[in-house]
């Protein structure tokens, strides 16, 4: 009759040893082996990797955090084993090794097996392990996550291991019962997909195991830090902030879910730093609505933890090409790079290396999580030769806009005049005892205010008579000429479009294709209907007007039909603009940008400026 695994602790045990399956690379495993080796004594340690590699993979930890690969050579063929910070087997060695624990790795030679996996991978879709979010773990436990994942090991989706298990189970469930007979507490870390094979043959007898052939040659070789997304199990960002709590002085836990909002405020402060304008800057919503976004792309493929290509995706919808590529470009990094490789460099792939510039095919002797490639556009910001070029080709005289975003903006203002004249017709509404009639209803505020009096007040709102005649918007009213040096009034090319006054940034420094040019406003004027006015940068009328803000305002009042004029801005409109309107007979109405959506208003003051009407027929290329 076969043994049962006894739970102990959380724990697997059969007679003396602890089995602990793990997924390589995966940080959840390497923290349920650092809690089993912190909580329990063991006498020895076993790990599920081939003999030969034992002396490189423990030169190897010894230079962690720097992080190397170990490299069986044959004659067409290698296979390899990546000293991964995050990964069970790496942490468990590393442990041990500062405990003074005897440390044996018990796998048969890999050389013809790997060859063979890697024959089955090229003509199958999934080239790794297929099981449930390792994040799993942290909730429900070891015993839990192999109870619900048991039945798995053998189906078809990891059909092609099967073979190879029974030559590798067989090894390493023989020399466990050698271990058993001279150790006490024995801690064996190997290959989840192992689990089913050891199992059995653990309890079985035979006289006689397949040891296999040994590599021609092992070497330990450095991974180029273009490699390591390849390589390593988790992204390399998070391997990093795993790596840097363990050279903390106090106890603490890596947590995936904190480390994925890290990654995206590092993005975000590495974002700022190429484009420290204030319309690229993004808030603390904006990473909330992406992580939300994430959550969502996650459990459609059943997921529980996004991996990078969500986080792209994420990145992308919600804060824009740039912002994802620098995400990219973060999640890859792995800071702990400072000193002179020790061993030589090389470029690798998960399914070959390249050594002495000979590509070879390669295969890991514990396989990971099948990834799954995908590809995303992303526009890349052009370089500094292709900008030069657009810049010396671009005609200064003919410019026009996108007519997309003036579409946009416009209805935005339609908006905002329905609000404005709300606004105006509450400031006006008048209360007064009731006395025979309720007029415009009951007055609530004042009622309460009054209850003790036992008094009801009723309002009375007059009819507004009139219409905004111009909206101004203020994003920015610091008199910065050099931040905002684009000045211009652009006249309207038909009746349902306003004319238009603003002062911006400079199109030259940000074009984005050839005859396209990106800026944001500073302010902005809208007035309707449309009128054919001069220019109000040269206007002398408004030559008193101290900031540009102002002059923006005085125009407004000045050229606008309508007795209502809209400004929205941080801040009330000065003295001086106030007693300008009441000569102009004109009424401001303050709306403040607070009251407004920030993501609303960052796409509002982005725009494009065309260099010719012809500009249109090609600019959605360049225009995201």
């Amino acid at each position: 009759m076969k043994k049962k695994f006894l739970i102990k602790k959380g724990q697997l045990w059969l007679d003396n040893i602890c089995f602990l399956p793990i997924i390589a690379g995966k940080v959840s495993f390497a923290l349920q082996v650092k809690e089993t080796l912190l909580d329990t004594p063991f006498d020895c340690l076993a790990i599920g990797l081939p003999e030969a590699y034992y002396t490189k993979t423990l030169q190897g930890i010894q230079l962690l955090p720097y992080i190397t690969v170990v490299l069986a050579k044959e004659r067409d063929f290698h296979h390899y084993f990546p000293i991964d910070p995050c990964d069970g087997m790496t942490e468990s060695i590393r442990l041990a090794m500062q405990d003074g624990s005897p440390i044996h790795f018990i796998n048969c030679e890999m050389g013809e097996i790997c060859r063979q996996i890697w024959k089955k991978q090229k003509s199958s879709t999934h080239h790794g392990l297929i099981f449930p979010d390792d994040f799993a773990l942290e909730k429900i436990g070891l015993p839990a996550y192999v109870q619900a994942v048991y039945t798995d090991f053998v189906s078809k989706k990891n059909s092609y291991y099967s073979l190879q298990n029974d030559i590798q189970a067989k090894y390493m469930a023989s020399r466990l019962q050698e271990l058993s007979l001279e150790f006490g507490k024995i801690l064996f870390v190997f290959s989840i997909h192992h689990l089913p094979f050891i199992f059995h043959y653990y309890q079985t007898e035979f006289k006689s195991r397949p040891k296999g052939k040994s590599p021609q040659e092992i070497s330990l070789y450095t991974i180029h830090p273009d490699s390591l997304y390849n390589i390593l199990g988790e992204v390399p960002y998070f391997t990093y902030l795993y790596e840097k709590i363990k050279g903390t002085l106090y106890f603490k836990e890596f947590e995936k879910t904190e480390g994925l909002k890290k990654l995206l405020l590092k993005t975000r402060d590495e974002f700022q730093k190429d484009f420290p304008e204030e319309i690229y800057r993004l808030s603390l919503q904006d990473l909330q609505t992406a992580l939300q976004y994430m959550k969502k792309l996650s459990l459609i493929k059943n997921r529980l933890i996004p991996d990078l290509y969500e986080m792209v995706v994420a990145a992308k919808g919600i804060m824009g090409d740039g912002y994802a590529l620098k995400l990219i470009e973060t999640a890859k990094f792995y800071p702990l790079f400072e000193v002179e490789p020790p061993y030589p460099t090389i470029k690798m792939t998960d399914k070959s290396v390249r050594v002495n510039k000979l590509v070879f095919p390669a295969c890991r002797v514990v396989p990971s999580i099948a990834r799954e490639w995908k590809k995303i556009k992303l526009e890349k910001k052009p370089g500094k030769k292709q900008k030069k070029q657009w810049k010396t080709c671009w005609n200064p005289n003919t410019v026009c806009s996108w007519p997309p975003e003036d579409e946009i903006i416009e209805n935005f203002c339609g908006y905002v005049r329905k609000r404005a004249l709300k606004i105006a017709q509450i400031s006006q509404v008048r209360s007064e005892e009731f006395q025979s009639t309720l007029k415009d209803g009951i007055h609530i505020r004042e009622t309460l205010r009054n209850y003790h009096l036992g008094k009801i007040y009723v309002k009375e709102e007059p009819q507004i008579h009139g219409e905004v005649g111009a909206i101004i918007f203020i994003f920015d009213d610091h008199m910065d000429k050099e931040k905002y040096p684009y000045r211009l009034t652009w006249l309207p090319e038909h009746k349902e479009e306003s004319t238009l006054a603003f002062y911006a940034t400079d199109y030259k420094k940000e074009l984005v294709g050839p005859g396209v040019a990106r800026c944001f406003y500073g302010g902005a004027l809208f007035i309707y209907p449309p009128q054919f006015i001069p220019d109000v940068w040269e206007d002398r009328k408004f030559i008193t007007a101290p900031s540009d803000a102002e002059r923006l305002i005085m125009a407004g009042l000045y050229y606008a039909e309508h007795q209502y004029i809209a400004v929205v801005a941080k801040k009330k409109p000065s003295l001086f603009t106030k007693n300008y309107a009441t000569l102009q007979k004109k009424r401001l109405l303050f709306l403040p940008l607070s009251s407004f959506s920030h993501i609303t208003l960052q796409k509002l003051r982005y725009f494009h400026v065309l260099n010719g009407k012809q500009v249109r027929s090609w600019a959605s290329q360049f225009i995201r």
